[in-house]
Formats: structure tokens, sequence, C-alpha cells
């Protein structure tokens, strides 16, 4: 007596390369060199780190630390939009002179076809808190010479409210602590600041941890 017995193979499905979950969160730290800018007559600003907003920006501020949020919605497999926000501490040798700048951004994405390396482009405009701290008084000092000197006791902020440009590129990698969407990624921008003296650009240099779920 002979029978046929039937076997089923069992296939797992094939993860979708698209996220049914399309909101995602990324949280990131780095730091931004700053650029030259230029005044309303085409010319570059005095680079001394001594003048009041939007003026003296360049090589005499340090590297600026600061950190990133982005929330955002996937619309498919390439395109998102999000909202960018981050901050940049930049800093001068003189003491309590500094400018942190804040930034608000909506932003479009497009994110290239998954790979173990998938890059993305990305383009926003939106609004730029330029607050600048300088010192307005002075208390005599001395050092162990007796030498005078003097250091800053005060301070006083300016802040203004500009528009800001933005564009960058990124490279997104799977995540090893995940099996599903989140990512590790880096990321360089440029943002560009108008102002009502002219505009100055810095460059955020990032990477972070990208949360989109649930799996």
């Amino acid at each position: 007596m002979t029978g046929i017995q039937d076997s089923i193979t069992y296939v797992p499905a094939a993860k979708p390369s698209f996220n049914i979950y399309p909101l995602y969160v990324c949280l990131g730290v780095g730091g931004a060199p700053m650029g030259n800018g230029f005044n309303m007559d085409g010319n570059p600003w005095l680079d001394n780190g001594s003048a009041t907003y939007a003026n003296g920006f360049g090589a005499n501020y340090s590297l600026g630390p600061g950190f990133e949020f982005i929330a955002g919605l996937d619309l498919d497999a390439n395109w998102s939009i999000a909202i960018n926000c981050d901050t940049f501490l930049f800093l001068t040798p003189e003491p309590a002179i500094n400018s942190l700048e804040t930034n608000f951004i909506p932003t479009l994405r497009y994110t290239f076809n998954r790979s173990w390396a998938t890059p993305y482009v990305m383009a926003g405009l939106g609004l730029n808190v330029n607050s600048d701290y300088y010192p307005t008084s002075y208390m005599p000092n001395y050092d162990f010479e007796d030498e005078a000197g003097s250091y800053y006791v005060n301070s006083n902020v300016v802040r203004v409210f500009n528009v800001v440009a933005s564009g960058g590129a990124g490279l997104l990698f799977r995540s090893p602590w995940d099996a599903g969407f989140d990512d590790i990624y880096i990321q360089a921008q440029c943002a560009e600041v108008f102002t009502q003296q002219g505009n100055f650009s810095y460059f955020p240099l990032t990477v972070g941890y990208r949360f989109q779920g649930p799996h």
C-alpha cells in the first residue's frame, strides 16, 4: 500500500522596502564650521568676532558644536517631508562673545533605492533665530605680575529672526541593533542665513540615529 504525503514549505514574505509606519524621528550631534558673510554691498564682513549680530562671522569663530532633532513623514518609498530643528554654538577667542544659531526648517527629502549605504538629498526654507552674546561692562583685573588687565562681568544678547535656506545630502546605514527600518545616518548641509545686513553661511556635519516604527 502506497500513499502520497503532501509537504508544505514555508517561505517567509519579503520585507517591503517601504515601511507601512511612515513616521520617523532623528536625533543627531555634530559640528559646523562658519563661512564668511557678505554685507548688502557684496563686501565681506569683518572677521574679528567682535561685531554685533550678523557682522563678523568667519574663520575667527570656532567649529560650532550642536545637535539636531528631525520629525518626518514618508510619502512613499523615496519622498518624505520633515521639520528639521537644529542649534549650533559658535565661540570666539574673546570672552563672552559668541553666537547661537537655531533653525526650524520644513524640508523635502528624496531617498534613493535601498542598499547597504542609502544616499539621500534634501532642501528646505525656514526660520533662523540668530542670538549674539557680547559683553556690556568690564572690571579691572590684575594678573600675577600685577599687570593691568580686564575681564567681562556682564553680557547682553541680541536676538534676531531671519530666513534660512538649507540643502544637503546624507547616507543611511541599517542599524545593527534593529531588524526593521531604523538607521544610523551621517549628514552634511549648507545653511545660508539672510539678514537685513546681508547673508552668511555655515556647514553642519552631523551623525545620528533615525527611529522608525513600530515594526
